[in-house]
């Protein structure tokens, strides 16, 4: 199949404009010479569109998650997405095509990206949560839960909430896992705490000491890993500063210059988006979410005790 390219404005790249589908395992790129093609050299190193097509973890990871992926951003996008449907009936590999494009496209603002991966991954949510352990189960669940904050879906959130709780049980001996995990109960416990349900807020920032006790104890001691240690430290303190706020804040410590739980802050700095303008709009997300859930309780709330008169209950 050909496909024209067309070059882009004040600009010296060029595109094609390739809908999904069929799923293609590779491009190669020819010019016209005269009236014959004539396929284009190109330079081993750079070139990304041999590498649009991921086939096991290994291509995922070169391809699309780790240093030397595909550095365009929309050629990635299209890898990531022709390789999902290429291994949408393996629910690790397809979950790990879509979840590191998904938070660059938050991270750039591009909502039809995110919107579009947010829908693939739902769907496998839905169907093969219950094939997802360790690592690929806290990964999906984290990643969904940034989508539910942006979206402003507290119903969605509040069930990945749930989930994450179920699951730490079964916490695996990595890094990433430990520290979704981490990022979900921090994330989790301020949406509580912001919605004025402080019980609730301190059970779960509570999970947060013996998620870093149990990754301390599980955590292989090569120094890659063991420096991540320090990352899932600092969070499992920031959930301290959560419990104390959650007792009404006697326990905070203002002669260390603990005064206050600036929530939408913390969010921001917890959650995977990386940049402080990404960081910042998570913080307006989470403040979002709780005003879309407190306006869908206050409706609860009339509509049961306009119930309650109707029935002489009240």
């Amino acid at each position: 199949m050909l496909l024209p390219l067309q070059k882009e404005p004040d600009s010296d790249s060029y595109q094609a404009q390739i809908h999904l589908g069929l799923i293609v395992e590779k491009m190669l790129v020819y010019g016209l010479r005269g009236e014959a093609l004539q396929r284009l050299a190109h330079e081993p190193q750079t070139y990304r569109l041999d590498r649009v097509l991921c086939r096991n973890m290994d291509e995922i990871n070169k391809n699309i998650r780790w240093n030397g992926r595909i550095d365009c951003y929309s050629t990635r996008v299209y890898a990531a997405l022709n390789s999902f449907q290429h291994l949408e009936a393996q629910a690790e590999l397809a979950s790990y095509c879509l979840v590191s494009i998904g938070y660059t496209a938050l991270e750039r603002a591009d909502d039809p990206t995110s919107l579009r991966v947010f829908r693939a991954l739902r769907a496998l949510f839905k169907g093969h949560l219950h094939e997802l352990q360790g690592d690929p189960r806290f990964s999906l669940l984290t990643h969904l839960m940034h989508h539910a904050l942006h979206l402003k879906r507290p119903l969605l959130f509040e069930r990945l909430v749930q989930l994450n709780l179920d699951s730490l049980d079964q916490l695996p001996a990595s890094p990433s896992g430990a520290s979704n995990a981490m990022v979900m109960i921090l994330l989790s416990g301020i949406y509580y705490f912001e919605l004025g349900m402080r019980e609730r807020a301190l059970e779960i920032f509570a999970k947060a000491d013996p998620t870093f006790r149990l990754a301390v104890q599980l955590f292989p001691r090569d120094l890659a890993k063991f420096r991540e240690l320090t990352v899932l430290c600092d969070r499992a303190y920031l959930a301290q500063v959560g419990l104390a706020a959650s007792r009404g804040g006697r326990a905070l410590r203002p002669e260390l210059g603990i005064t206050m739980f600036d929530t939408m802050y913390v969010a921001g700095e917890v959650s995977r988006l990386l940049g402080p303008e990404p960081k910042k709009r998570v913080g307006g997300w989470m403040r979002e979410l709780v005003k879309t859930r407190k306006a869908e309780l206050q409706r609860l709330s009339v509509a049961e005790r306009a119930g309650g008169e109707g029935l002489g209950l009240s």
